[in-house]
């Protein structure tokens, strides 16, 4: 029930606020999130270290720990995008997405 009332307020924000102040609170809950959930970092960080060793590259746990971050910044924006969806118009859409 948490987690509901946590992604609807997380909607509903994302929808009233202009974007690029959605994207700055979708980073700092990210960065939040990274470092209380020491689960959920640990989960990212072996999955990245298998695609890196797959590819032939071992990063350190420093650049390691700074992808897992960036990887939950760029889930919480996609967040924030996902929640203001409903709102776009197709003039908005030709105008924020590049193909």
């Amino acid at each position: 029930m948490v987690e509901f009332c946590a992604y609807w307020f997380a909607g509903f924000i994302s929808r009233t606020i202009p974007r690029h102040f959605a994207y700055w609170i979708a980073l700092r809950m990210s960065d939040l999130y990274f470092f209380r959930d020491r689960r959920a970092r640990e989960a990212v960080m072996a999955n990245l270290r298998q695609v890196a060793a797959f590819q032939g590259r071992y990063p350190t746990e420093r650049e390691l720990r700074l992808t897992t971050r960036t990887t939950f910044q760029f889930f919480g924006k996609y967040l924030a995008d996902f929640f203001r969806f409903q709102r776009l118009t197709e003039a908005d859409i030709r105008r924020l997405v590049e193909i």
